[in-house]
């Protein structure tokens, strides 16, 4: 009985497999063309100073205890988590960790369908000149 050829699997790096990350520029660059289509005024200044006052509304609430829900987005709201035991990782002797508050996001079901809808797109790599 003959051998079936195949052909070697090509190495998937991590880089092309990991979603691009938008950081605040990129945001303002995108907001800026969303404006432009939409026919509306958008000055980038003034949209970092938007995105820097929208953060500061919300984790001022937050720090409030409010809860602050953004229709067809989600919810962010702060959550106790309790006093616990843990371990030092170096010694291995138990130590007390304190309780602490963590921020959690739920999203939206408008906002979770629309993930699962559409595929991720993959971080293309950029050529080296």
């Amino acid at each position: 009985m003959a051998k079936k050829k195949t052909t070697p699997k090509k190495a998937v790096t991590k880089a092309a497999t990991t979603p691009l990350t938008v950081n605040k520029a990129m945001l303002i660059k995108r907001m800026q063309t969303a404006a432009d289509k939409a026919g509306m005024y958008s000055n980038g200044e003034e949209l970092r100073k938007f995105i820097n006052l929208y953060n500061q509304v919300i984790t001022d609430a937050l720090v409030a205890g409010e809860k602050v829900h953004i229709i067809e987005f989600g919810s962010f709201r702060v959550t106790d988590r309790a006093a616990r035991k843990g371990r030092n990782p170096r010694t291995g002797e138990p130590i007390q960790i304190e309780a602490t508050k963590n921020v959690k996001f739920t999203p939206a079901l408008k906002l979770k369908t629309s993930v699962k809808a559409k595929k991720p797109a993959k971080r293309v790599k950029k050529s080296k000149k």
